[in-house]
């Protein structure tokens, strides 16, 4: 609780008088499911993950962390992360917030999760060194707001077109903005997995902008996120196939046990959200392969 009483001042800085309000008349119906599976391979799950819809606010949270950081340590920092975003956002009042503080908020939610990771690590010095990845989407009325510090990814499936709306935080995508290897060469490069951010193995973050948004969802919309276990193992084609299945379970359960059957050594965490039956109307917008992220944040 200290935790949360040392922050609490800190919402003042972020909240406002604003313009967005609970709409009644914008009504959408969300089917959606999540799992963690412990694999093939590993003695425990360090990803967790957590998906709440409000009624009352006309939203849905939802998350995946990966954890790491070894002998159980790794399933403390993806744990704490999910109890620390969900004690914020019960302290949220939506209508109090603009877009901009919107975001402005869920920034500071995730620099906060940092905050809490590594303050816990220097008082249990056995989970020094310990970290997470984080992906986390939120829905308010028809628009969506999204985040992420590491390689778990969130996608959004439209128009029968696959687009990964995060960007891996990775030694090897920097070296591919840099231009020192080739999209070929990092598919093989040995070090993949190596991350350049992560919550709670340093004391401050490195990224400023840590979230995005928003774009406008449309009825028929799906949305995935996944930790690395699921994606490393799956070829763009792979995943498409699982998509074309019309249930979230379905869809979630095939993902994971086709990435295990494909030499997944991972823990492997889904959360598939379909937008149904919406009345509202959107701008359309066109979502192809070929959108970029920095693209997405421009159009925003």
């Amino acid at each position: 609780m200290i935790f949360y009483e040392k922050i609490s001042s800190l919402f003042s800085k972020i909240l406002g008088k604003s313009n967005i309000y609970i709409n009644k008349d914008i009504v959408f119906d969300l089917e959606f499911e999540s799992l963690s599976d412990i694999g093939t391979t590993r003695s425990n799950n360090e990803d967790a993950v957590f998906i709440y819809r409000d009624l009352s606010k006309n939203s849905l949270l939802a998350i995946v962390a990966d954890g790491m950081g070894g002998h159980a340590s790794g399933e403390v920092a993806s744990s704490l992360a999910i109890n620390t975003i969900e004690s914020l956002f019960k302290r949220l009042d939506i209508n109090t917030l603009t877009e901009k503080k919107l975001l402005k908020f869920l920034n500071f939610v995730i620099s906060s999760v940092n905050k809490r990771i590594w303050d816990y690590a220097k008082l249990h010095s056995e989970t020094l060194g310990m970290g997470t990845t984080l992906c986390l989407l939120f829905i308010i009325n028809n628009k969506m707001f999204w985040g992420w510090v590491g390689d778990s990814r969130i996608y959004i499936w439209r128009s029968k077109n696959l687009v990964q709306l995060t960007k891996d935080d990775t030694f090897v995508n920097r070296l591919l903005d840099d231009g020192i290897i080739t999209k070929e060469q990092a598919k093989t490069h040995p070090n993949s997995h190596l991350l350049t951010q992560a919550l709670g193995t340093n004391e401050t973050l490195n990224k400023v902008n840590l979230c995005v948004g928003p774009i406008e969802l449309a009825d028929s919309d799906r949305l995935i996120l996944t930790t690395d276990g699921v994606h490393e193992s799956l070829s763009r084609a792979d995943f498409e196939v699982c998509l074309k299945n019309k249930s979230p379970h379905i869809v979630a359960n095939l993902l994971i046990e086709t990435s295990k059957s494909l030499g997944s050594a991972d823990n492997l965490s889904v959360i598939v959200i379909d937008i149904n039956n919406t009345n509202f109307k959107t701008k359309g917008i066109s979502i192809t392969r070929d959108y970029k992220i920095k693209e997405l944040e421009n159009m925003m």
